[in-house]
């Protein structure tokens, strides 16, 4: 079984940080059926209020999954946290990685 290391980068807009730290602490229930494991998120020390997740997956088909739940518009706590982010969804990165 592969595991793939998923990142998701964004920009916070600074007047919304207090807001987005309080929705971050939820963020991993909201993955609950994607098997997600060693959830972790961070923020740049030279770029603040830039905010990667980061966590690992076992296949690349609950990667594809993932990827289309996060980008819903229509789950009331991503609508909440992407009110937070820069240019909204069209600002998320999400990318996803295979060990070599």
């Amino acid at each position: 079984m592969s595991k793939i290391k998923v990142f998701i980068e964004y920009k916070v807009i600074p007047e919304k940080r207090k807001q987005y730290l309080k929705l971050a602490e939820k963020i991993t229930d909201q993955y609950k059926d994607f098997q997600i494991q060693n959830f972790s998120v961070y923020e740049g020390i030279e770029q603040p209020n830039l905010f990667v997740e980061d966590f690992v997956i076992t296949n690349y088909e609950f990667f594809n999954r993932l990827k289309n739940f996060r980008l819903e518009e229509q789950i009331p706590f991503w609508q909440d946290l992407h009110s937070c982010i820069y240019g909204s969804v069209s600002k998320l990165n999400i990318f996803a990685f295979e060990e070599i």
